[in-house]
């Protein structure tokens, strides 16, 4: 019994002095401190050990590692693929064996607007907000489109043109990414032919000119030896200028009378429109001559009705209505503007 005795006492100091030496195995190697996660733009970052006797190495080429001392310095480049990216980085501390993931996180690139940038008019400057945690590049196709890059904005301005349309690309990258943008510069201020058939059915030619109204947004005024030398207005709406009913004219005598001249738009023998809804419309055209136009068509705001001509009719008083109305005294038909040369 009492050999029995000695065995378990015996069996007992080996397992407390196994214990011991598994804390003190511990106690040589564990991490004290690390820094393993790094943004995309990459960086240097440390591992502190418990112990000196290091050696280190990493399972991926991109992630570089060295042992100094109880240190382990990290090296790692930016990263311009798509996704993050983890590296395994292995120690052997005192014939023990440590392991420790290296994160990279992917690269952020968000372009607030990937719309086509359309410039109307000369001078005109857009901004873009750009969040990127890797460098930001620009490239333009053209040197008529300028750029500055400041913080997180581009700001993209177009410079002067003699000419009513052009167009270009801006690239935006950073990383293996690259967002592409279509550019264009509309520019409709200048010099026209206006060219209408008139109410004797003669085709009519004349020089105008095109110029922004300055009380008046998206608003442009004709001039020109127009009938009863009366400007007419247009507005620039959706990439296409347009002609409104219900201009007001001013006044005018005729046999004596006084009346009021209100801008209509009209078709056939049909009582023309005043309404301002109802609108006789253009997009800009490049004929096979390379000229620039606007062939005015029905805005489709008339109903069952379609709108074929511009007129100027008369009122006897100076709101339009059906009783006040009169008659057409001119009828423009067929209307198509020329850009000859643009301011």
């Amino acid at each position: 019994m009492k050999q029995i005795y000695h065995y378990f006492i015996l069996l007992l100091c080996l397992l407390s002095a196994a214990c011991d030496n598994d804390d003190n195995n511990l106690a040589k190697a564990y991490i004290i401190k690390s820094d393993t996660t790094f943004e995309a733009k990459g960086g240097n970052g440390t591992i502190e050990v418990s112990t000196g006797n290091l050696s280190v190495s990493s399972d991926k080429d991109w992630c570089k590692v060295e042992a100094e001392g109880n240190i382990i310095h990290i090296t790692v480049p930016q990263n311009i693929d798509i996704g993050g990216r983890t590296a395994l980085i292995t120690i052997l501390a005192d014939g023990y064996e440590l392991m420790l993931p290296v994160t990279q996180l992917a690269p952020i690139f968000i372009v607030s607007s990937t719309d086509p940038l359309s410039f109307f008019g000369n001078g005109e400057t857009i901004e873009l907000q750009v969040q990127s945690s890797l460098e930001v590049k620009v490239s333009v196709d053209d040197d008529w489109i300028q750029y500055e890059q400041k913080e997180n904005t581009i700001s993209f301005h177009c410079t002067k043109s003699d000419v009513p349309l052009r167009s270009t690309q801006v690239k935006i990258s950073s990383g293996t990414k690259t967002v592409t943008l279509d550019c264009k510069q509309t520019c409709i201020e200048g010099e026209y032919t206006f060219t209408y058939t008139d109410t004797n059915w003669d085709d009519i030619d004349l020089k105008t000119t095109l110029t922004k109204d300055p009380t008046e947004e998206n608003t442009y005024i004709l001039k020109g030896d127009l009938p009863f030398g009366r400007e007419l207005k247009l507005k620039y709406e959706n990439n296409k200028l347009a002609f409104h009913a219900g201009q007001y004219l001013g006044t005018e005598t005729i046999d004596g009378k006084e009346y009021h001249l209100f801008m209509t738009l009209g078709y056939g023998k049909l009582t023309p429109a005043w309404d301002y809804v109802v609108d006789y419309v253009a997009p800009m055209e490049q004929n096979k001559q390379g000229k620039y136009l606007f062939e005015f068509m029905d805005g489709k705001h008339w109903g069952r009705y379609f709108v074929n001509r511009i007129s100027i009719s008369t009122f006897t008083s100076s709101t339009a209505s059906e009783s006040s109305y009169v008659e057409e005294i001119e009828k423009l038909a067929y209307v198509i503007l020329t850009i000859n040369k643009v301011f």
